[in-house]
């Protein structure tokens, strides 16, 4: 989903799935390419070893979240933003 935010600055979200790991050169270059973009990358080990958060603006990292994993509130918080109301969890 592409919406305007102000300053010029349009914004991204894009949903998808990786294996091993964020795709932060992917990102990056993204980010430099289209330097009008705030590019924001959630992101959550699907193992729950890490969690996090990256925002670019103008090409250039702006804002980095690191999920505290041993802190299951904020794991699990995090875990249904990424995922949804089922944090990723199989409840099968």
């Amino acid at each position: 989903m592409l919406t305007e935010e102000q300053d010029g600055i349009a914004v991204l979200e894009v949903i998808f799935d990786t294996a091993w790991g964020p795709p932060f050169p992917v990102i990056k270059e993204i980010a430099n390419r289209f330097p009008r973009l705030m590019l924001t990358l959630g992101f959550f080990d699907e193992m729950w070893n890490f969690a996090g958060q990256h925002t670019y603006v103008h090409g250039q990292l702006i804002d980095e979240i690191k999920i505290d994993m041993d802190d299951e509130v904020s794991a699990n918080s995090f875990a249904r933003k990424v995922y949804g109301e089922n944090g990723g969890r199989d409840e099968s």
